[in-house]
């Protein structure tokens, strides 16, 4: 394995180096500001973008509506504003399953109780996100906004109490 060396020669491998609390505090910065162009992307998209009422994903069984939904969503089907949000949502999610790994490869307890929580938020967020695109119910609407919350309280709470490194043993 690769050592890289810092400036107190302490060794440190590359996957501990990424995972270390700067790092860490980056990814969630990161997230956040992710987090906000998602929330005002997704606010352009309600105010002023109708979905059509039929669209690839708005009939057949629930994982082919889901599929169909998301490659119509991405591939432009449903216009640049929709494209944008649904790209943003699959780096978010992305991003959430990183900053977990890397949390638990540098063993920061707070950062893996937080992006552990992040990921959630995200991931219930996408999902009702899909769910909205293809059934247009406003209960989508409104529990993709309750997930993001919790995903952006979760990183902001990793910045604040993830300032130093707190190890668990795992």
């Amino acid at each position: 394995m690769h050592k890289v060396y810092n400036t107190s020669m302490k060794e440190l491998t590359i996957p501990q180096r990424f995972a270390s609390t700067k790092m860490l505090q980056i990814r969630g910065l990161l997230m956040l500001i992710l987090l906000i162009i998602q929330f005002l992307a997704g606010m352009t998209l309600d105010l002023f973008i109708k979905l059509p009422e039929i669209h690839p994903g708005t009939s057949g069984g629930y994982l082919q509506q889901t599929l169909d939904g998301f490659v119509w969503a991405i591939t432009n089907g449903g216009g640049i504003a929709l494209t944008v949000h649904m790209v943003i949502a699959t780096i978010l999610v992305l991003g959430s399953i990183a900053t977990l790994g890397f949390s638990i490869a540098g063993r920061h307890k707070s950062w893996i109780i937080a992006a552990s929580i992040g990921l959630i938020g995200v991931w219930l967020a996408f999902l009702n996100g899909l769910e909205f695109i293809n059934t247009n119910q406003d209960k989508h609407s409104f529990a993709m906004a309750a997930t993001f919350m919790i995903a952006f309280v979760a990183y902001g709470a990793g910045l604040y109490f993830g300032k130093t490194k707190t190890t668990s043993r795992l």
